[in-house]
């Protein structure tokens, strides 16, 4: 059996991945459950995402300035 996805929603998964609501495609694909290996990353490149496929995303807990602080605490001890 062949899904087929409205424009809508891929264009709704697809914006999602851009904003950084799942960390890659095959996260968006699972919550979804979207079949098919290349089937987000393809509508990625269809409305223009394409060069976002290999990005990597950092998490920070701490923004630089305390990070920075935390560390030359910790090296004076």
């Amino acid at each position: 059996m062949v899904k087929r996805y409205t424009d809508a929603f891929r264009q709704t998964v697809v914006s999602e991945i851009v904003s950084g609501k799942w960390k890659s495609v095959w996260e968006a694909s699972r919550v979804y459950q979207i079949t098919g290996t290349y089937t987000v990353a393809n509508w990625m490149i269809k409305y223009g995402y394409g060069h976002l496929l290999n990005r990597v995303i950092i998490v920070a807990n701490e923004k630089p300035e305390e990070e920075l602080k935390k560390l030359r605490r910790e090296l004076k001890q």
